[in-house]
């Protein structure tokens, strides 16, 4: 077995020595930091994007008085077209309704039926 370039697998006789096979002494394997792989971020998907970003505009609609992950949980389970439809009906709802907000049982019904 040839360990020359290996971290692991050496012959030491005693501690502080060099190997038998290759010559490379623990004090050189011990400064040679070993090498990590290079871990890539994981690239953003477009559906993740746009259910946090309905989802936000869902919260702020209601003032932070509800839950974000209520929005985004319904979202996920319903899906992104479920979430913008809601979306729109809760922006058309004070034009329709002298500015009222749209209540929240309106859109936990909505989530009920399909």
């Amino acid at each position: 077995m040839n360990c020359e370039g290996q971290r692991f697998g050496h012959n030491f006789p005693y501690a502080g020595a060099q190997c038998i096979q290759c010559g490379i002494s623990q004090d050189e394997l011990s400064a040679v930091p070993p090498a990590r792989p290079q871990i890539q971020p994981r690239p953003k998907r477009v559906q993740e994007t746009f259910l946090k970003e309905t989802a936000e505009k869902m919260f702020e609609y209601y003032g932070g008085k509800e839950s974000f992950g209520l929005f985004s949980g319904m979202i996920k389970r319903k899906g992104i077209e479920w979430g913008r439809t809601q979306l729109m009906l809760m922006m058309e709802y004070p034009r329709k309704n002298n500015g009222k907000k749209r209540p929240i049982q309106f859109f936990m019904l909505d989530a009920k039926k399909s």
